[in-house]
């Protein structure tokens, strides 16, 4: 989070009048005398008044103030789409039976005719996260195959290569494991979380995914 503080300037003399909710300034608008305080993401719009001379352009500027992320929660209870921070690959509703001990819907790898035989699953935030402390979940398996699988922990500064947190490899049919990873102790700071599944096309499932 940083706060910005804007300045306007013209023609000596002039008189500057702005907005700073993104509607056009007219000579009611706010006249502009000193620096201007922006503490959330703010358009401004300003032109500039003179006598003898044609009003200015209107003049806009967008400032975006990041803020820390308090929490990233998934409970599946919704459409994946209302989940608007995150990205998701190969994810998709159970419909087999499994212990939902940790809500009424089962998401997670391999879930239906069209992605039978896909080895990986990947849920990502689509921005850096300035200050990822502890990503935690629960997992889970809708069959007793056995073939060698994991999910990790990741986090990367650019999006393409990712470093592990914390590596699951551990699934128990029917049971939900809880699986967690510690960001903040890496010291990772403004970068993506994801959470990683590599193995098995077998069935694999996530819930109450939290990243605070």
């Amino acid at each position: 989070y940083e706060a910005k503080s804007v300045s306007i300037s013209s023609t000596e003399g002039s008189t500057i009048y702005y907005t700073t909710d993104g509607s056009t300034p007219t000579t009611s608008s706010s006249v502009y005398s000193t620096q201007i305080n922006v503490t959330t993401t703010t358009t401004i719009k300003a032109f500039a008044v003179k006598d003898n001379y044609d009003n200015s352009e209107v003049a806009t500027a967008t400032y975006t103030i990041k803020q820390p992320v308090s929490s990233y929660v998934i409970d599946f209870e919704d459409a994946l789409e209302a989940y608007v921070d995150w990205e998701m690959t190969n994810i998709g509703r159970h419909t087999s039976g499994l212990n939902t001990a940790h809500s009424g819907e089962a998401w997670g790898s391999n879930v239906n005719s069209s992605d039978n035989g896909t080895q990986t699953a990947i849920i990502k935030t689509k921005a850096k996260v300035a200050y990822p402390n502890v990503f935690s979940c629960y997992i889970s398996k809708e069959s007793s195959n056995t073939t060698s699988s994991s999910w990790k922990i990741q986090v990367s500064s650019d999006g393409s290569s990712w470093e592990d947190v914390a590596t699951l490899s551990t699934m128990t049919q029917n049971t939900w494991t809880e699986f967690s990873g510690n960001i903040k102790a890496k010291g990772s700071t403004d970068v993506y979380v994801r959470l990683y599944y590599d193995g098995s096309s077998a069935k694999r499932a996530v819930d109450d995914i939290s990243l605070t």
